[in-house]
């Protein structure tokens, strides 16, 4: 059976330096940021070598700012250092001289060419097609400065009354409403549309809103169409005009719908344009019931344009506060996945028979996908396992929590490493995702016989200091991680634990911490822990080490460290 395509977030870039659409797909982390280690390089001295990042996680996708100099915008809102944001359909992302503006979904194979040359689909709810109208150079023009000045005192008065029901507008659709009804009031323009871009240049456009007078009613067209080329023009951010007197071939389409005038100011937020209003006039139309036929006043340009830039502030706000609550969301949903996160979680330090631990767990995105646990077995036989979910966020905070139970659970039925990793590997393989998997090192530690009986689960950080020699690591066979064969068996391995042997685990975020050389790497582990002297320095100087050579303490990754000594 053919598995359906995976979600992808696209960026096109709207403004800045050119380049090409950026694409991230569901399952993948792509770091954003002037290094050449980055998944998305932007080569600009206003981008930070690690910038950014976006992720998906429970059909969210999410940018997190990664302390960047000069910061990462969403709709023109500075995210805080190091802060996460969740990513929507048409939010506008900027980083360094670049606006991104982001589209959600799957690979479509194409589009379907429609009547006229549009673009075929309306890309789901709101999108409408915009009309093909290659036409002679004179029929689009910018409008010039002196025009956009002019306005006459009946249309200040009306602007004014318009500034301030926009301060007052709850959300986009009621902002649309205010702008729209305004736009044609003042400008003798019977239709007048609020839109922004649904995808990459010019093929569709979603309608925030419309008012059409010579229907007698106010809301959203299934027959909406709009001129390709003046969208097009207006995108540089300059107001544009189209015009029905050009000696030159106006374009089949053009002259079907009528157009005699039409004009389409940008709503520019930042460095970004955010919408379009559209206002045009088609032949033999009316306008307001019992006003005969349309009579577009002088001086609608610059009407239009100061309702677009009010459109613009208000937007600009309207934007700010969605993020703000988008956020707040967030960070409520990510408080209560920390709480339970902790209920599960073992103290960070403490002995159990004659085995003695300590634990430190800081996660990269508020909520860890690390496991740890420490599980009596009684008769002097303690069990300890640390893992790493692949990804990062609140799912693979559930896969993690997933896994942490049914270990505890099956560690107390079977007492055996091996059986223990077998059944649990079986669970995760038929209820995860094919790209999720869980790296893990599981050992149940026996102070009768000062041994250890292990499973390395594809974990491989893991370290061992006995007294007298250099720390050092442990060669084993290992096994494949968890949940990519369920039918694999595993097999456990047994070494012998002098007194005072110290074990060491840590997860990936440990040697993958980046530094100004680079990652932070195994060495640098075995030099700071050849300095300690028990259970609780371990844990303390391995992060030291990493936060010193990474210059910060904030982790990129999930990061984990355990010492465990047989007393």
């Amino acid at each position: 059976m053919e598995l359906p395509p995976m979600p992808i977030l696209t960026l096109d870039p709207i403004h800045g330096p050119s380049m090409g659409q950026v694409e991230v797909a569901a399952g993948q982390t792509a770091s954003i940021g002037r290094s050449s280690a980055c998944e998305v390089v932007l080569a600009d001295e206003a981008v930070s070598r690690r910038h950014a990042s976006i992720h998906n996680a429970n059909d969210t996708w999410f940018i997190t700012d990664l302390g960047s100099r000069h910061g990462t915008m969403v709709n023109n809102v500075r995210l805080e250092a190091n802060g996460m944001a969740p990513l929507r359909m048409g939010d506008l992302v900027g980083i360094g001289p670049w606006t991104f503006r982001v589209r959600v979904g799957v690979p479509t194979g194409g589009s379907v060419p429609a009547e006229n040359g549009g673009v075929g689909g309306t890309g789901g709810a709101g999108g409408f097609v915009t009309t093909v109208d290659t036409i002679g150079r004179q029929r689009v023009e910018r409008v010039a400065e002196r025009e956009l000045a002019a306005i006459t005192q009946q249309r200040l008065n009306l602007l004014m009354d318009c500034a301030a029901r926009v301060a007052g507008a709850a959300d986009t659709d009621a902002l649309a409403k205010i702008v729209l009804n305004a736009a044609v009031e003042g400008t003798g323009f019977p239709r007048a549309a609020l839109l922004e871009e649904a995808g990459g240049e010019g093929a569709e456009v979603k309608v925030l809103g419309e008012v059409d007078l010579t229907r007698q009613q106010l809301g959203s067209s299934a027959n909406a169409s709009f001129s390709r080329s003046l969208i097009a023009a207006a995108r540089s951010g300059e107001m544009v005009r189209m015009t029905a007197d050009s000696p030159m071939n106006t374009g089949e389409s053009i002259m079907r719908l009528g157009i005699q005038t039409a004009l389409c100011a940008p709503v520019v937020i930042g460095t970004g344009v955010a919408a379009y209003l559209y206002l045009d006039s088609r032949a033999g139309e009316a306008g307001r019931p019992g006003m005969g036929r349309t009579v577009v006043q002088q001086d609608a340009a610059a009407f239009c344009q100061a309702v677009a830039r009010m459109c613009a502030m208000a937007l600009g706000n309207l934007n700010a506060r969605e993020l703000e609550d988008r956020q707040r969301d967030l960070l409520r949903d990510l408080k209560t996945a920390q709480e339970a996160q902790r209920l599960i979680m073992p103290p960070d330090e403490g002995q159990i028979a004659s085995v003695r631990y300590a634990v430190r767990q800081q996660s990269g995105r508020f909520v860890a996908g690390d496991l740890f646990d420490v599980v009596d077995l009684g008769g002097g036989r303690v069990a300890i396992f640390l893992g790493d979910v692949a990804g990062k966020g609140i799912g693979a905070a559930i896969l993690m929590a997933t896994a942490q139970t049914h270990l505890n659970a099956s560690l107390k039925v079977h007492n055996d490493a091996a059986k223990a990793v077998t059944e649990v590997n079986a669970y995760i393989s038929q209820h995860s995702a094919a790209n999720k998997f869980i790296s893990l090192w599981l050992g149940i530690f026996d102070s009768n016989d000062r041994s250890v009986s292990f499973v390395d689960a594809g974990h491989g950080h893991w370290l061992c200091i006995t007294p007298g020699k250099a720390v050092h690591r442990i060669e084993s066979a290992g096994g494949i991680p968890l949940g990519i064969d369920k039918d694999f068996e595993y097999t456990a391995e047994r070494l012998e634990i002098t007194p005072e042997s110290r074990v060491i685990l840590f997860s990936d975020g440990v040697v993958e911490q980046p530094g100004p050389e680079g990652l932070y790497g195994l060495q640098r582990a075995i030099d700071a822990l050849a300095t300690c002297a028990n259970v609780k320095e371990d844990v303390a100087g391995l992060f030291k080490s990493v936060f010193d050579y990474s210059r910060t303490e904030v982790v990129a990754d999930d990061t984990t460290v355990a010492s465990i000594q047989v007393m």
